[in-house]
């Protein structure tokens, strides 16, 4: 929770509004210049990374860290871990119009069923929890959406328990050490794969990365100078992946 709540304050959003409610104290307190200062730093802020081509390149940058690999280049390995982060969980049966509801990274699923499909591996793990408790966990709602793309259910094994992406590789490795196996194809959007590889790797696994949601490669209609939501939220993305990366150096996990 504590790195979630982290991650969201320094966030572009999470800073302007932390600048905004600096500049509302500072002129309650008859500090008109320096409120005046932190108001238009805010405002600044806000709109320099809701620029898309401010975010684009930021994304980029983290991006090419991973390189995207035709399916059949990759290797065979024991099991898909397909990594949670891609939809929600609704608090609706699995027989009722929407069982979950599909996000921006929902290609995570997509991806590790054409994997399966193109023969890489005989299982899919699939990796996510309830972070509140709440609804449908993650993992159950990806094997809704497995089965849709035509995945045996006997292939779609559930990992329930974790809430973050170090927790992600803990309970899977978990899994893995029980059948005695290693080698895995990692799925999970570019941007985050640098951070969940070391994960992995930090449990003892050969990992193959399998990035997918390469948010680079879209053709979009935004205009690059027009302020938007969409970039202000990716921008957000970019941000969360440089304090993890900054969190693994700490603790001298990033290479």
């Amino acid at each position: 929770m504590f790195s979630k709540v982290v991650s969201v304050i320094i966030a572009p959003l999470g800073t302007a509004l932390l600048l905004g409610f600096a500049a509302i104290v500072l002129g309650w307190l008859g500090r008109k210049r320096s409120s005046i200062f932190c108001a238009t730093l805010s405002l600044v802020w806000l709109v320099l990374w809701s620029l898309p081509i401010v975010s684009d390149t930021a994304i980029q940058f983290v991006e090419s860290r991973e390189s995207p690999v035709p399916i059949h280049q990759l290797p065979d390995a024991s099991a898909i871990v397909i990594l949670g982060g891609g939809m929600t969980g609704t608090s609706w049966p699995s027989d009722i119009g929407q069982p979950a509801d599909l996000g921006n990274a929902a290609d995570r699923v997509w991806h590790g069923a054409r994997l399966f499909h193109a023969g890489k591996a005989p299982i899919i793990i699939v990796s996510g929890g309830q972070f509140f408790g709440v609804g449908t966990p993650e993992a159950k709602a990806m094997k809704l959406f497995l089965l849709d793309l035509g995945v045996p259910p006997s292939a779609i094994v559930q990992e329930q328990r974790s809430r973050t992406t170090e927790e992600n590789a803990y309970y899977t490795a978990e899994l893995l050490r029980e059948w005695e196996q290693r080698d895995i194809l990692l799925v999970t959007s570019a941007t985050h794969m640098k951070r969940a590889r070391l994960y992995f790797e930090a449990q003892g696994l050969l990992v193959v990365p399998a990035a997918t949601d390469y948010k680079s490669a879209r053709i979009t209609s935004s205009y690059c100078c027009l302020p938007n939501a969409d970039a202000l939220n990716e921008s957000g993305l970019v941000f969360k992946e440089l304090l993890g990366w900054v969190w693994l150096a700490a603790l001298d996990m990033f290479p």
